[in-house]
């Protein structure tokens, strides 16, 4: 296990030094940071080569690739051959976690992030707890009760949900619990006038909680029927209640740990991209998340944030898809054994 465990961490150190050279190309070719700078005006030829000088995008991408991985708090030295030194700036480097300072604010790229993530994590766990729990108990009801009118209302409604995009769920939610009924604030974390309060949160998370829950359980909901029904039309469940096993026995010791398994990897795959926030509904409710952020951060070409989020996330997808598999180990001793 332990020889595992290292092989899959330096492939994952391999992955994520591929990814990341070809998100920040991809990215510095993408777009120009100065022409948001000086607001509706672009920078003057002066001032464009000035802050070109002082943010290193006067070099190549791959020179500033290398700065950006490891730093440049060195001596400065001539990399491209024009006769002068190519420090733009003294950095550490990703490596040493420094992933640069955001163009727009000037401040490291990791203290924007630590501002914006709890309010995402706030968001986000709640959402990902409620459609978890939600899903395990209505997929498993309807695989042991199937077709019948609950099975059927459940299959109607998972086709109806992944038939609508979220912001539509969104704004109906917002239409009728905040237009039409004025029960519930339409968007924001607290309300300006009564201040923050831990009520006033609760009320301000309902609906874009409410939005990635009828979405999310679609999916899990389905995927949980699915692995329960193939799970108890199986040899060894027959066996287990020809035994004269207890039926809560059979179904909670035998069936729900192996039909658990295929909603194992969905999690595992789901969770990473709690950190980067959901985009669409952060933006419709106004939650000043990191999906916010990344979208602020892409329509002023702030590639040291952008960076900064795609990178945690890819990370995040790499040691996740990793405890699923010890996870299943631990679930599975087929696994663990081969």
């Amino acid at each position: 296990m332990t020889k595992y465990v290292i092989r899959r961490l330096i492939q994952a150190f391999f992955l994520l030094f591929i990814i990341s050279i070809v998100v920040f190309v991809l990215m510095n070719e993408s777009g120009d940071p100065l022409a948001t700078m000086g607001g509706r005006q672009p920078p003057r030829p002066e001032d464009r080569a000035r802050l070109e000088r002082q943010l290193g995008l006067d070099k190549p991408v791959m020179v500033r690739y290398i700065y950006w991985l490891i730093g440049n708090d060195w001596t400065e030295v001539d990399v491209d051959g024009d006769g002068e030194g190519d420090t733009p700036g003294t950095k550490k480097g990703v490596i040493r976690g420094d992933f640069g300072d955001s163009f727009r604010t000037r401040q490291p790229a990791l203290d924007v992030i630590w501002d914006y993530l709890p309010n995402t994590l706030r968001l986000m766990i709640p959402a990902q707890v409620l459609i978890v729990v939600v899903a395990l108990f209505i997929g498993i009801y309807s695989a042991l009760n199937q077709y019948s009118i609950f099975d059927n209302i459940l299959t109607g409604f998972a086709f109806v949900a992944f038939s609508m995009p979220i912001f539509f769920v969104a704004l109906a939610l917002i239409h009728i619990f905040s237009v039409e009924l004025d029960m519930l604030p339409a968007s924001g974390m607290y309300d300006p006038i009564k201040g923050e309060s831990t009520s006033e949160l609760i009320k301000h998370l309902i609906l874009p909680v409410g939005s990635l829950v009828l979405i999310g359980l679609a999916k899990y909901s389905r995927y949980v029927r699915a692995s329960m029904l193939e799970v108890i039309n199986s040899d060894y469940i027959r066996t287990a209640k020809s035994k004269g096993l207890r039926e809560s026995t059979v179904l909670f010791t035998h069936a729900f740990r192996n039909a658990i398994l295929p909603i194992v990897t969905l999690i595992g795959l789901d969770i990473p991209f709690l950190l980067a926030g959901a985009v669409v509904t952060e933006n419709i409710f106004a939650w000043p998340g990191m999906g916010r952020l990344f979208l602020e951060s892409i329509n002023r070409s702030d590639f040291p944030v952008l960076m900064c989020i795609l990178m945690m996330t890819a990370a995040a997808v790499v040691v996740f898809q990793l405890l699923t598999d010890l996870v299943y180990t631990m679930l599975d001793p087929r696994i663990r054994l081969s």
